[in-house]
C-alpha cells in the first residue's frame, strides 16, 4: 500500500470518528475529539520551505483541557519531523512553536495569543468563542453535538504552510 494511500485512508478514519459522529454515540468527550483534531493538524500541515525539518506543536497553558495534548501528543504517537510542548508562558511560544493551540478557558488572553502568533508566523488553533473572527487561524467549535473547524486560508497560507487539501476538504473554509 502506497504512503499517500495509508496518510489518505488514516486522515479519513480519524476525522471521520472524530468529526462526523455525535459525540454521545462516540463515548468520548469533546476535548478528548479537539486534541484529537489538533493532533491531526501536526500531521497534513507542512511547511512550504522543504529546509525546515521539525515543527512544534505547542499547547499553551496550565489548564486542566491542556493535559489531554499530553497523553495524545506522547513521542511515541507524533508523526516524524514533529515535537510537542506545553508552555505556560506565552511569550515562549514566539520562539519554539509553529503551531500554537490556545484552549477556550484562556480566552482572557486572546488578543495577546494571535499578536505574538503574527509576529512569529504561527499556525494558531484554538475553540475560544468565534476565534477566527478575532483573528485566528483554525477554529474548533461544537455544533448539534459534533465538532466541527474552520480554516482561513489565506491567514494560514501567510506563515508560510499548507494545509493538506484531504484536511480541507472536511474544514468550513473562511476568506
Amino acid at each position: 500500500m502506497s504512503i499517500l494511500w495509508q496518510r489518505w485512508l488514516h486522515l479519513t478514519l480519524c476525522l471521520s470518528l472524530s468529526l462526523l459522529l455525535p459525540l454521545q454515540v462516540m463515548a468520548v468527550d469533546e476535548k478528548s475529539v479537539k486534541a484529537a483534531i489538533v493532533y491531526n493538524f501536526s500531521r497534513f500541515v507542512r511547511e512550504k520551505d522543504p529546509s525546515v525539518a521539525t515543527r512544534m506543536m505547542c499547547v499553551l497553558g496550565d489548564v486542566p483541557e491542556a493535559t489531554i495534548f499530553d497523553e495524545i501528543m506522547s513521542a511515541e504517537t507524533l508523526p516524524e519531523g514533529v515535537t510537542y510542548q506545553r508552555l505556560t508562558n506565552f511569550a515562549d511560544m514566539k520562539h519554539r512553536c509553529q503551531i500554537a493551540f490556545m484552549p477556550a478557558a484562556l480566552q482572557d488572553r486572546l488578543q495577546e495569543f494571535l499578536q505574538l502568533a503574527d509576529e512569529s508566523g504561527l499556525l494558531t488553533i484554538s475553540d475560544a468563542d468565534n476565534f477566527i473572527e478575532q483573528g485566528g487561524m483554525v477554529g474548533l467549535e461544537v455544533i448539534r453535538g459534533k465538532v466541527r473547524f474552520s480554516v482561513h486560508v489565506k491567514r494560514v497560507a501567510d506563515t508560510g504552510m499548507t494545509i493538506d487539501s484531504q484536511l480541507l476538504r472536511l474544514a468550513r473554509i473562511v476568506e
